[in-house]
């Protein structure tokens, strides 16, 4: 009962964490290697239900979807931050250069489920785009750097190698020897996923729980802000795939939208001042809040509408 109104609630959950996180600030020692296990551990069992074999499938033919992915996770972050940094907004230029360089966000391929969208093309944008962000990442704010933005590049590409690649030879090696424990677990993914997020929003936004309280009016702008950037991420996106067909344009829409914005939490966390790292904790209110809006979107503007017909079966642990 409680485990299944966690899985439909997961956005009234979140919510009630950060508010909790606001108004009861827990003091918690070592919070940043705290939220590193916790990230780990959400890879690690997203990995578990990525069917390798199958995006080695998908990418004989790369063409058409590498340059969907250099286009929207690399070039347009770099726009978006020259376009900010000229409006006057410096702080939240980085925070949208951060949040739009991030890979597809692991739920990708289930929202793109439930959208009726090519789940198959979500789940290579997703592990394609967190294979390269150890390099494309500090790439990114190693040119920038003359701009204010002081990152150790070496550091920030050790921690994204680790954060990416120790839960996917984890996920290989579990998928390999450890089959029935994981195909007896599974009914247990999601809900562990949900609480492990929770956990890193209540232990990101402690940090700034003062500034919130005490500031309040100032964090409005800061919120319609990062609504407005998922709606240029969804147009950007919308406009770069008008060549794809319906399922395949879905797809990359709402992997490009919800990105892995715990990734970035992270590494703001630990790379970046706290006004940019307070940016991608408010980040996480949109995403939870806008994809039945972007259904929406989706019926009105891609003519694809949801239905137990269109919905494809996510290649996972059915393939062990």
């Amino acid at each position: 009962m409680i485990k299944t109104f966690i899985e439909k609630n997961s956005g009234l959950i979140f919510g009630s964490t950060l508010l909790l996180g606001i108004l009861l600030p827990l003091d918690i020692k070592n919070i940043g290697n705290i939220i590193k296990i916790l990230l780990i551990l959400m890879l690690y069992i997203s990995f578990l239900n990525v069917d390798f074999s199958h995006i080695k499938k998908e990418l004989k033919h790369p063409g058409e979807l590498l340059i969907q992915i250099v286009w929207n996770f690399l070039l347009v972050p770099v726009i978006l931050f020259f376009i900010i940094q000229q409006l006057g907004f410096p702080q939240f230029a980085i925070a949208a250069m951060l949040l739009a360089a991030m890979p597809g966000g692991l739920a990708g391929p289930v929202l793109t489920n439930i959208a009726g969208g090519r789940v198959a093309t979500s789940i290579v944008i997703t592990v394609v785009t967190h294979i390269i962000a150890p390099l494309s990442l500090p790439l990114l704010f190693w040119i920038f750097t003359d701009l204010g933005v002081d990152i150790d590049v070496i550091s920030l590409t050790t921690q994204l190698s680790i954060l990416v690649g120790v839960p996917i030879g984890m996920a290989l090696i579990s998928r390999t020897y450890l089959k029935k424990m994981i195909k007896s677990s599974i009914k247990y993914h999601k809900i562990i996923s949900i609480l492990a997020l929770t956990i890193v929003a209540y232990l990101v936004i402690i940090p700034n729980s003062e500034t919130i309280r005490n500031n309040f009016l100032s964090i409005i702008p800061i919120l319609i802000g990062v609504y407005i950037l998922y709606s240029v991420l969804c147009l950007t996106s919308f406009a770069l795939s008008k060549n794809r067909e319906p399922k395949e344009q879905a797809a990359i829409i709402i992997t490009r939208v919800y990105m892995n914005n715990a990734l970035a939490i992270v590494l703001a966390y630990q790379f970046f001042s706290p006004e940019i790292a307070l940016i991608t904790v408010l980040a996480e209110i949109p995403w939870f809040t806008t994809f039945g809006i972007y259904l929406w979107f989706q019926k009105k503007f891609i003519g694809l509408n949801p239905t137990p017909e269109t919905q494809e079966k996510i290649p996972s642990l059915n393939s062990i």
